[in-house]
């Protein structure tokens, strides 16, 4: 009997430990006031309802990053690879909208995304409506479809 009890001490200390070890810090700072780390945003002072989790080193973005829509799903995923930049809108039942492309341009003032490249743009039934090609800072070029806004 003391064996188990010395066993189930253990075990539980080793649940509380491992626990507080993978506890992540979020919204920090570093030292030079860049953003570092995981940082989640919201819609709601309560903190309840996610507006973003977002992924940064040395104050850029990095990895996947996600935007939800008020009802909590998924509006908008960023993919980061290096300087390409891979993105998906998603409607509120989160049927996929549009994707393609972007570029980040950042600059001491401001962080500013162009869209370039290839543009598939999908209807309710997820059917391609149109698709366009975009070039930094020009009108698209569109080759199926509408424009898109």
């Amino acid at each position: 009997m003391k064996k188990i009890s010395v066993f189930s001490f253990l075990f539980f200390l080793s649940l509380v430990s491992s626990a507080q070890f993978f506890h992540r810090k979020v919204n920090k700072f570093d030292k030079s006031g860049l953003r570092q780390g995981l940082w989640i945003s919201y819609l709601d002072s309560d903190k309840k309802a996610i507006a973003g989790i977002e992924h940064f080193k040395d104050g850029k973005e990095i990895g996947v990053c996600r935007y939800y829509h008020p009802n909590g799903k998924l509006r908008l995923k960023f993919k980061f690879r290096n300087t390409d930049i891979k993105v998906k809108y998603f409607d509120e039942k989160r049927k996929l909208t549009s994707k393609g492309a972007a570029i980040m341009e950042n600059t001491a003032r401001e962080i500013h995304y162009y869209w370039v490249g290839q543009w598939k743009f999908y209807d309710q039934h997820h059917h391609i409506k149109s698709i366009a090609i975009y070039q930094k800072g020009s009108p698209p070029v569109v080759i199926k479809g509408e424009p898109q806004k």
